[in-house]
């Protein structure tokens, strides 16, 4: 009775029925070699479905498509803690030695060492918001400095010579803002005349003049020059100096444009907002260049 079953259920197939006249009428159940005789030929149409189910699946279990995973959590995890000024300077002090630039590794050092006063209040103010749940609106934006907040800040020395030229780099330690032309820039995009608290400001007009004011006086020329600085090793190195010169310059502004943008955003939010704009922005800012570069 099971003989004939199988027999009956085989007619529905016969695609799968060879007539190889040396093969014996033997059931599959009873075969010590089952399964499909590999002299069958099946359908080019089925054949090349199930290519393509494998190459999909196949992608899977690369090792590429792994290692993007792996970045894209990275990228994650970097962008996440670049919110945290101290961990963000130590990144780019690790990513310059770690690319053997130790002029550059050393210099970031020097700024990670000297705005550890600064950063650790900045750091203070929005843990005190995250904790209390206090994000009020902030209109007004004090301009950034070099020397501001930092270890430099209002040197005292003997030495009344000495005493003159740190005072003409204080004088120097201006924004982008500060510049006329820039100024006027901004009156174009629709700026009003700002209002002053202090030494705090606040830019008057639409919404575009309002963030690129403010990102602007996030921008200090004396950092702009120290970080380019930091750059004269690797142009100097390099066999094309003027390709490396293009490639450091988009570096630098890229860098510092898109963490001034996102933390002047952020900044309306608070000092916490402010963090996480500058630090996120500084991340992707990187990325940014380093894609820009990659196709020059």
């Amino acid at each position: 009775m099971r003989g004939r079953l199988n027999l009956e259920v085989a007619k529905l197939y016969p695609q799968f029925q060879s007539n190889d006249r040396r093969q014996p009428n033997i059931f599959v159940g009873e075969d010590k070699h089952s399964g499909i005789d590999r002299r069958i030929n099946i359908d080019s149409n089925l054949r090349q479905d199930i290519k393509q189910v494998k190459d999909t699946f196949e992608a899977f279990r690369t090792s590429e498509q792994k290692d993007n995973r792996d970045d894209s959590l990275k990228n994650v995890e970097s962008g996440a803690l670049s919110a945290i000024p101290f961990v963000r300077r130590f990144a780019g002090v690790q990513d310059a030695v770690n690319n053997q630039e130790y002029f550059k590794g050393y210099g970031k050092a020097f700024i990670q060492i000297i705005n550890v006063k600064g950063d650790w209040g900045d750091f203070k103010k929005a843990f005190n918001e995250i904790i209390r749940l206090d994000f009020k609106k902030h209109e007004y934006q004090r301009p950034f400095g070099f020397f501001r907040d930092t270890f430099l800040e209002n040197l005292q020395v003997k030495n009344q010579k000495l005493a003159a030229v740190i005072d003409k780099i204080y004088f120097l330690d201006k924004t982008i803002y500060d510049f006329i032309p820039i100024k006027n820039l901004l009156y174009k995009l629709g700026a009003k005349s700002p209002d002053y608290l202090g030494e705090n400001i606040k830019i008057n007009g639409n919404i575009i003049s309002k963030i690129i004011g403010r990102a602007l006086m996030r921008i200090p020329v004396l950092s702009l020059v120290f970080l380019g600085l930091l750059e004269i090793p690797a142009v100097c190195k390099a066999e094309n100096k003027d390709k490396q010169f293009i490639k450091s310059s988009i570096s630098i502004i890229s860098f510092i444009s898109c963490g001034a943008v996102l933390g002047a955003i952020g900044a309306y939010t608070g000092a916490f907002g402010s963090l996480a704009g500058l630090g996120i922005g500084s991340c992707l800012g990187n990325k940014l260049a380093n894609k820009i570069n990659s196709n020059l």
